[in-house]
């Protein structure tokens, strides 16, 4: 694998990226390849951004890092689109949707890569932030390319594909061994007192029996950043806290404004005209918010509702926030 090869095979790749993330932004997108590099293990840690989120894999086919690079826009673009909660940091919550969204992918890429006879294995896909992937790169050298991802979002998203050379694997250098100190023995120590194999307790100190020593270690704590949502207050750390939350769900066939005196003058058959059109299509609404249009079909004996059309990211949002 070298860099013409992965330039390559991202031609291959791009059509089927391009439509999964429509398929999960509900935005049409594209992807254009920005800039190619080849990069020194130091080099890839110093032009880590510190606010990106690294998506870390290890192909065990071919012995290499795999690196996908996404700047924190995405943390906005998928949590408001699978939580209707933006988010902007990395959290518990951001972190299982990254997970999600890079497993989902990677079985894509997998299968893609698959049918033109190639062959990789990524394993252990991990959510790393730019100080943790320095202690999962294990080569000397990558290669990569840098994207742009228009569709999206207002402005152009950043992302991007790295992958170490197998030809170049970092070695570690041997940690330097300690010589163990000497144990005392039996016979007289420094200051020429007997011990018999242990240490006599100094003046004014009183020998502990071996049943009141306490066997003490530190306790490590893994730093989960503040709180930033209500998920982590009920320490959540999955969407599937959410699934079996009931919404409302209906369908509007239009809407009439009318006088009150107008309403009072209904009477059983009369007919109230509509702003829709015939044959146009109707809105579907979640607890009274539209979030996509639809026909009317029949389905046996019932109505249904087959979806044409889902409303943009930008259009829900805009009008969470005027709420």
């Amino acid at each position: 694998m070298n860099l013409e090869k992965l330039i390559e095979l991202f031609d291959v790749l791009r059509e089927d990226v391009e439509q999964y993330i429509t398929s999960v932004t509900y935005e049409e997108t594209r992807i254009e390849v920005n800039k190619q590099v080849t990069l020194t293990h130091e080099e890839m840690l110093e032009g880590a951004v510190k606010t990106d989120i690294f998506l870390y894999a290890r192909d065990t086919e071919h012995n290499a890092d795999i690196v996908i690079l996404m700047d924190e826009a995405w943390f906005g673009l998928l949590s408001s689109i699978m939580l209707g909660i933006e988010e902007k940091a990395l959290n518990e919550v951001t972190r299982d949707l990254l997970l999600k969204f890079g497993n989902e992918l990677k079985d894509i890429l997998v299968k893609k890569l698959a049918e033109n006879d190639l062959t990789v294995k990524p394993e252990n896909l991990q959510v790393l932030t730019a100080a943790q992937l320095e202690n999962e790169l294990t080569h000397t050298q990558y290669f990569g390319v840098t994207l742009a991802v228009h569709g999206v979002a207002d402005d152009d998203v950043r992302a991007g594909i790295i992958l170490g050379d197998p030809a170049a694997i970092k070695v570690d250098e041997p940690e330097p061994v300690e010589e163990p100190e000497a144990e005392a023995t039996n016979g007289d120590n420094a200051n020429g007192t007997k011990t018999n194999g242990k240490s006599k307790p100094s003046e004014g100190e009183e020998e502990m029996a071996p049943d009141e020593m306490v066997n003490a270690q530190r306790v490590e704590f893994v730093d989960f950043g503040e709180a930033t949502n209500v998920f982590e207050e009920l320490d959540g750390t999955n969407i599937e806290l959410l699934k079996d939350v009931n919404l409302d769900v209906s369908v509007e066939l239009g809407q009439i404004q009318m006088p009150l005196g107008k309403v009072l003058q209904l009477t059983k058959g009369a007919v109230l005209e509509l702003d829709k059109l015939a044959g146009e299509p109707v809105d579907i609404l979640v607890n009274g918010h539209r979030i996509a249009q639809g026909e009317v079909v029949v389905i046996d004996e019932h109505f249904g509702v087959r979806i044409v059309n889902l409303v943009s990211t930008r259009e829900r949002l805009a009008k969470a926030k005027l709420n």
